[in-house]
Parts: structure tokens; C-alpha cells; sequence
């Protein structure tokens, strides 16, 4: 399980203050806090990830491919403040990634 650095979660806590809709990206164990445009059509309680934006980044980051699952995961917030993943998270997990769900404005992280 890859657990972030405290700097991870302040980082996205901040990237995401004020912001009404579920913000998302990427996020390494050195503490690299990667945003990606959400594209959901209900972006207020979920999150799609602009799958151009992600193989664009991928393509110019080898070093997040090669340690996707072991240093390398995903992250997204709860602007409303619901603490920890929901069913749907739950649902479109993909097996062998880490997952990290911030809670906005508490601040509160679990990695599922």
C-alpha cells in the first residue's frame, strides 16, 4: 500500500481548496502531486480522468509507468466532505493500483 508523504495530502488540500467539483491526478511517494483534468459529466461526486491528459503525461514520464502500483498512484477529493472511497470508487478500482481519496477541507486521507 502506498501510503503518501503528509506533504502529498497538503498539496492536494490546497490545489483543490475552493474548487466545487472532485479534482484529481496523480501522486508519487517522493511527494509529486500531479493534477489531472476531471472530465466526469457529474463532476461534483465523481471523477473521470482526461485519458488524453494521462497518456500524454505517461508518454513523457516512463518513471511513472514503471512504478505505477508501487510508488506511483491515484489520487481524487471529496469537496463535500465524505470521508474515504464510495461505492463507486470501490466499484471502478482497478486491481493493483493505490488509490487516495482526500477530503476537502478536512483534510482527511485514506488509501484504499
Amino acid at each position: 500500500m502506498l501510503v503518501p508523504l503528509p506533504e502529498v495530502v497538503e498539496k492536494i488540500q490546497q490545489l483543490s481548496e475552493g474548487s466545487p467539483i472532485e479534482c484529481c491526478g496523480i501522486y508519487t511517494a517522493t511527494g509529486e502531486v500531479i493534477c489531472v483534468r476531471n472530465v466526469s459529466e457529474s463532476p461534483h461526486d465523481s471523477y473521470v480522468m482526461d485519458k488524453e491528459q494521462v497518456v500524454e503525461l505517461f508518454e513523457s514520464r516512463q518513471d511513472l509507468i514503471d512504478n505505477l502500483g508501487d510508488t506511483v498512484g491515484v489520487w481524487h477529493t471529496h469537496p463535500r466532505g465524505r470521508v474515504g472511497p464510495s461505492r463507486e470508487d470501490l466499484q471502478t478500482k482497478i486491481e493493483g493500483l493505490n488509490y487516495l481519496v482526500v477530503t476537502i477541507p478536512t483534510g482527511e486521507a485514506v488509501v484504499f
